[in-house]
């Protein structure tokens, strides 16, 4: 079964002073694995917490106020830059886009991989209109718009996602969206998203 644990704390930089604390925002599971993630939208106002793989997300105002009615089960989760969707993976939908606002599942994504939900959605790029994905070790640069990949590339490391998806991988996109980080579990490699090229050419132990 799943459980709520942990609590997030925002903090003004500036003064060091406490805005809002919101307690038992992760869920998880006894089978689940990775880490929570926590992702601001662009202007702040909204909150997107994940507990791990399989357990799934939720929404919030920046105040402490719940969005979403209960945590969102999903495999992978990213919000989009306006913080009015989340764009993620599970086993029902595969890769998804869901309407905070409406609380409805209003697009699916045609991401490659074997069944649904195991093609992991890491970030979204041009300026959100395309999201990133791996599936094992390929990258996939989708058009939302069209529902098609624009390019793609392999990887390093087995790619999963920040959840890793119990194979000890994780991947995350640089804040502009131009870097991909893979990390296999002992080291760390870095990719160009436009080119596919690897920026570095020896390892970074993680």
């Amino acid at each position: 079964g799943q459980y709520p644990v942990g609590r997030i704390t925002a903090v003004d930089v500036a003064t060091g002073n406490t805005l809002v604390t919101i307690p038992s925002v992760f869920t998880g599971s006894s089978g689940s694995y990775g880490s929570q993630l926590i992702q601001f939208s662009a202007d702040g106002n909204t909150i997107l917490t994940f507990g791990s793989y399989g357990a799934g997300f939720t929404c919030w105002t920046a105040t402490g106020t719940r969005l979403t009615p209960s945590t969102i089960g999903a495999n992978s989760a990213v919000l989009s830059p306006d913080g009015a969707s989340v764009i993620g993976s599970d086993q029902t939908h595969g890769v998804f886009k869901y309407d905070i606002t409406s609380r409805t599942y209003t697009a699916t994504y045609t991401v490659p991989s074997s069944y649904k939900g195991s093609a992991s959605v890491i970030g979204l790029v041009s300026n959100g209109t395309r999201l990133l994905a791996t599936y094992r070790d390929t990258v996939y640069i989708w058009d939302m718009a069209a529902d098609k990949a624009v390019s793609s590339f392999k990887i390093a490391a087995i790619g999963q996602d920040t959840m890793n998806q119990g194979a000890a991988t994780g991947a995350i996109l640089s804040p502009d969206g131009t870097i991909l980080g893979i990390d296999d579990g002992s080291s760390m490699y870095f990719f160009n998203v436009t080119s596919g090229a690897a920026i570095n050419t020896s390892t970074i132990l993680a």
